[in-house]
């Protein structure tokens, strides 16, 4: 095998697929670089699969598989330019200007190749709206599997995507050709968002650009009937508007006060003009007014501030609105887009 590749896109290639690799096993680290009609680099682990195409020259056909990690640290090191590529006995040998590195061939290994994957539908830009929308949701305790992922269901048409910690809701409705559902892991849509193509089945759900090729396994299980928390906005007890950055400007300034370390309560409070939103918790002292149109029986409200910042940072346009139901139900967040947010009361 001897290849001629760019320096930077081969260290680019290795890095986008390292977060696949299992860091704290090597036999789990292996990736395949094969030239033949076109070069690819493939890669495998618990993050599921990886594959880049990358351009150059394939001056002699071959196939090397080595440990990823040692890949992606040598291709960044080796300076600009040109890199050549190739088998020098059990070693696989990089030379740049002026430089040159080897590494050992994980041999035994059986080289990695990707299992066939679902069909890719173009989505006509990008998953960053919808991974905006929904991924900060999703909860972080792999105790509830279900509820790390984000929820997508289609009719070919139309899609709506939805992540919960039971604490907060984010929605997304837009115009996507999905069919079916699946749970996605939240992490994994995080790191494909910039993907301009998007397909699954009961199994595998693969993302892909044109260049890079990812997939990872869905997670099974039943995802929370999380709309029929979502309340009426024409039966609410009260409905609160803001200026969107005026208000995240407030919740941030409060918040940068809090040194504890402990969840930052955000207790709002009626005004003449609107509301005063305070420090609530022991040693926390400060309030900040945001000028607000109140519409009916909203005496005080206490919110999380970073779930708070995490929906408003969700949404789109210059005003957002409140809606509280009675109780301590949780509140309804919009802006002017499709995307909607619920966040749970603290306790007063």
């Amino acid at each position: 095998m001897r290849l001629l590749i760019g320096q930077r896109d081969l260290a680019d290639a290795a890095r986008h697929i390292l977060p696949v690799l299992d860091r704290s096993n090597p036999a789990r680290q292996a990736v395949t670089l094969d030239g033949g009609e076109t070069i690819t680099l493939t890669g495998t682990g618990p993050g599921g699969y990886s594959r880049v195409t990358l351009d150059g020259d394939v001056l002699e056909a071959g196939q090397a598989t080595v440990n990823g990690l040692w890949l992606a640290a040598v291709a960044a090191a080796l300076p600009a330019g040109e890199t050549t590529v190739r088998l020098d006995g059990e070693r696989l040998r990089l030379d740049g200007e002026g430089a040159k590195a080897t590494m050992a061939l994980m041999n035994g290994v059986e080289p990695v190749t990707l299992p066939d994957l679902p069909a890719t539908a173009d989505l006509g830009g990008t998953l960053e709206p919808l991974v905006r929308a929904t991924v900060h949701a999703a909860s972080p305790d792999p105790n509830r599997p279900v509820m790390t992922g984000v929820h997508i269901t289609g009719d070919g048409q139309t899609v709506t995507a939805c992540a919960t910690d039971r604490y907060r809701m984010g929605m997304w409705t837009g115009d996507l050709p999905l069919d079916g559902e699946a749970i996605i892991p939240a992490p994994w849509l995080t790191r494909v968002k910039t993907m301009t193509r998007l397909g699954f089945d009961d199994h595998w759900v693969v993302a892909s650009d044109g260049t890079a090729t990812d997939a990872t396994v869905v997670i099974a299980g039943e995802f929370p009937h999380v709309e029929r928390t979502i309340p009426d906005k024409a039966n609410v007890a009260a409905t609160l508007r803001f200026d969107r950055a005026a208000l995240a400007d407030a919740v941030r300034g409060l918040k940068s006060l809090d040194f504890t370390g402990g969840k930052t309560g955000i207790l709002f409070r009626r005004d003449d003009t609107g509301m005063t939103l305070a420090l609530d918790g022991a040693d926390l002292d400060g309030d900040r007014h945001v000028d607000a149109a109140v519409d009916g029986d909203c005496d005080e409200l206490r919110l999380n501030a970073q779930y708070l910042l995490d929906a408003l940072g969700a949404l789109d346009g210059d005003e957002t609105a409140f809606y509280l139901p009675d109780g301590h139900k949780p509140i309804l967040i919009e802006g002017s887009g499709p995307v909607l947010q619920l966040v749970s009361r603290m306790m007063l």
